[in-house]
This record gives structure tokens, sequence and C-alpha cells, in this order.
């Protein structure tokens, strides 16, 4: 009984994950990363660029790769 729940929380804090990076995605927030990637921000901007695409792209959500 225990590792059935476990799985629901998991699949449950999956489904959140990607709903917020869709609604992210929407917002812009893809958009913004490859705005700053070209731009000539400094270092720090860049770092946490790529730290937001890879927020944007775990758990390989297609929509956001799109």
């Amino acid at each position: 009984m225990i590792n059935k729940s476990l799985f629901y929380l998991e699949e449950d804090a999956i489904e959140r994950l990607r709903l917020t990076q869709n609604e992210l995605n929407k917002q812009g927030a893809s958009d913004l990363v490859v705005e700053l990637f070209i731009s000539q921000s400094s270092i720090n901007i860049l770092e946490e660029s790529i730290h937001l695409a890879i927020a944007l792209l775990e758990g390989g959500n297609t929509e956001v790769q799109v």
C-alpha cells in the first residue's frame, strides 16, 4: 500500500511540474531564455538562463520543446 501511495504522489508531482512548465512557457519563459542566450548579458544572467532552461525541460516536457 505504501508503494502505491508513493507512486501516486510522484505522479502528482510530475503532473504539477508539467503544468507549471507549460504555464511558464505560455508566459514567454522559453522565448526569454533564447533572447538572453543571444544577448550581451553578464555571465550571471547567462548562468541563470541555463538554470531556467533546464527547469523548463526537466522531465522531457514535449510541449515546451516545440
